[in-house]
């Protein structure tokens, strides 16, 4: 699957997208201090993202307006909240699809995406 995956840290969109190719998934990464969908929008000629997931540690109102603008972009896509101060129902009322606690559980996480992939394969014809 196509992932996009989008922190502020450096060593944490590293080691997500480290895990996630060794799976076998494309994954492109996005430090959040800069303008995301500037950015999005520039990598979207290499395709569209499947899953996209997002930190949401910063303020609500740039959380809510992230969340729009991506949804907004790519409506098909799911996207992954990633929090340790956001609980998710709150995470959910904001336009996510899942949610995975910070610290990162690389077990979890796969879990996750071989879900997904399951989903998308039974919803294709």
């Amino acid at each position: 699957m196509r992932i996009y995956v989008i922190d502020e840290k450096p060593i944490v969109t590293k080691m997500l997208s480290n895990f996630m190719r060794d799976l076998g998934h494309e994954v492109t990464t996005f430090d959040s201090t800069s303008p995301i969908l500037d950015n999005i929008v520039k990598e979207e000629e290499n395709g569209i993202p499947d899953i996209i997931l997002v930190n949401l540690g910063m303020s609500e109102e740039q959380n809510v307006q992230m969340v729009r603008d991506i949804n907004s972009r790519f409506p098909d896509a799911y996207i992954i909240a990633m929090s340790s101060v956001l609980p998710f129902n709150e995470a959910r009322t904001h336009g996510v699809q899942g949610y995975l606690d910070k610290p990162i559980s690389l077990r979890k996480l796969e879990l996750f995406l071989s879900r997904l992939e399951e989903r998308r394969h039974d919803s294709c014809p």
